[in-house]
Order: C-alpha cells, then sequence, then structure tokens
C-alpha cells in the first residue's frame, strides 16, 4: 500500500487506495492495513474460500468497527443478493445478511453479480436501496472516542453531543480533502452530513461516505463570513434546508490549509 501511494504521489495522481481484504495475511495484518488505507473492502466470498466459512462475520464485524474507529469508509461486499441473478425477490437470509451489514456500521453495500450478470439489476439495487433505508429509521449506531488527539478529531467529537441536544436541520461540514466530512459522518449523526468542497474529486469520492450528501461549490471562499453564506446558499438553492432552520459548520480558517479543521459554528439560516 505504502508503494502503491509512493508511485501515485510520483505520477502526481491524487487517487484514493481502498484495500481489498480476502487472504489470511492481510488479516493478520488487518489494524496496519486500516491505518495505511483510504478505505477498506471486505471481499466475503474471496475470505470464505481462503478461510474457514464460520470465522467470515465475526471477522466482517471485526473490519467495520475498525474502520469506523479510524473513520475511513468501509464498503461490504459479495453474494449480499446472491440469488437474485436468477430471482426477483431475494431470500430473508439475504436481506438479513445486508441489513446486518448496515447495522454493523459500514459505509456501503456493493452488488457484484446481480447487478454484472443478474436477470434483475435494476430490481436488485432497488431492493437493496429499500432494506438501507427501513434499516436506518430505527438503528442506533455506536459511536467510538476519537483514534486521534488533534482539533478535527474534538470537533467532530463535539459535533455528536451537539446533534443529540439540537434539532439540527444537517451539518455542514466545508472540506478540501473530504476528512473533515468523513469524520463528520462517522459519529453516525441523526442530522444530515452536507460535504461543502470547492474540489471536484472530493465531491465524487464523499459519495463513497456513509451519511454525507457532497455539494460541489462553484467557487472558493476566503474569510468566514463568505463560508458561512455558501453554505446557506448551497442548502437553500437545493432544497436541503430553508429560512429558519439550525445548522451546524464546521470548518477550517483559513479556508485553504487541508485539514485544518478549527471551528464550529450553530447557525440559523436566515
Amino acid at each position: 500500500i505504502r508503494t502503491l501511494k509512493k508511485l501515485l504521489a510520483e505520477k502526481g495522481a491524487d487517487v484514493p487506495v481502498i484495500a481489498k481484504i480476502e487472504k489470511p495475511q492481510a488479516i493478520a495484518n488487518l489494524e496496519e492495513i486500516v491505518n495505511e488505507s483510504d478505505g477498506i473492502m471486505v471481499a466475503r466470498g474471496d475470505l470464505g474460500v481462503e478461510m474457514s466459512p464460520e470465522k467470515v462475520p465475526m471477522l466482517q464485524k471485526q473490519m467495520i468497527r475498525m474502520c469506523n474507529k479510524k473513520g475511513i469508509p468501509v464498503i461490504t461486499a459479495t453474494q449480499m443478493l446472491e440469488s437474485m441473478i436468477r430471482e426477483p425477490r431475494p431470500t430473508r437470509a439475504e436481506a438479513s445478511d445486508v441489513a446486518n451489514a448496515i447495522v454493523d456500521g459500514t459505509d456501503a453495500v456493493m452488488l457484484s453479480g446481480e447487478s454484472a450478470v443478474g436477470k434483475y439489476p435494476i430490481k436488485a439495487v432497488e431492493i437493496m436501496v429499500r432494506i438501507a433505508r427501513d434499516v436506518e429509521k430505527d438503528i442506533k449506531f455506536i459511536n467510538y472516542p476519537p483514534s486521534e488527539e488533534d482539533e478535527t478529531h474534538a470537533i467532530s467529537e463535539a459535533l455528536n453531543t451537539i446533534d443529540k441536544i439540537l434539532p439540527l436541520r444537517c451539518i455542514v461540514a466545508f472540506t478540501l480533502s473530504g476528512y473533515t466530512a468523513t469524520l463528520a459522518a462517522a459519529e453516525r449523526p441523526k442530522a444530515l452530513v452536507v460535504g461543502l468542497t470547492p474540489v471536484p474529486k472530493v465531491f465524487h469520492r464523499l459519495n463513497l461516505v456513509w451519511g454525507v450528501q457532497p455539494v460541489l461549490m462553484d467557487r472558493e471562499v476566503e474569510s468566514f463570513e463568505e463560508l458561512v453564506k455558501e453554505a446557506e446558499n448551497s442548502l437553500l438553492e437545493r432544497s436541503i434546508a430553508c429560512s429558519g432552520d439550525q445548522i451546524l459548520i464546521i470548518g477550517g480558517i483559513p479556508t485553504k490549509s487541508v485539514r485544518g479543521t478549527n471551528f464550529i459554528k450553530i447557525h440559523t439560516i436566515n
């Protein structure tokens, strides 16, 4: 992973690295891999071949928990709605499998054969969405303590407390790298996290992160006042919030500082 990241940096390629966990050697070095990666894919099918099948469910939970603690995206993949390659409805066991991955805290659930070669690709996606939405209506996620002692982690922890007390319409995370929005979402707040960014690549990446609605700014901002105004305008234009709604804004000043989150503001739109 380090070699790949070094090679990408030498080529000037700003590409995140997602590690696909499918070998016993990867499980043995899981914590180190999570620390080096930008995301993790839990490849259950390959793991089930390489290891005893009865070990895979708890390994899945362990990997998701580790990624949640670290605040990086985790994808749960392979054989989620496998029967829908041929059938128009999943089995109850498959529906439970998708639901349990979401309850465990996965950021994304991924189809493979169901949408690549299956007879019902659109229906498979629709059913997966329905399961996810239904599960998330009643779920109570686990909140983990910050994995690092810095300002960004401290602010993400604070927003979790504010989210429990105030009826926030949304949390706006101004971000240049995606880091601030990802950490905010890692707290699994009740309120929607809006990832506000002027960087197109970051806008696309944030689609992978649980609970984040990315918004691409059409201009850069310089000051705190401009940032607040841009947040208001972006929410109003997209009907995410209305006048009178209470929102939380987190970000960094100066605005061009990457991973420089240093403020949190409770704001009422007017």
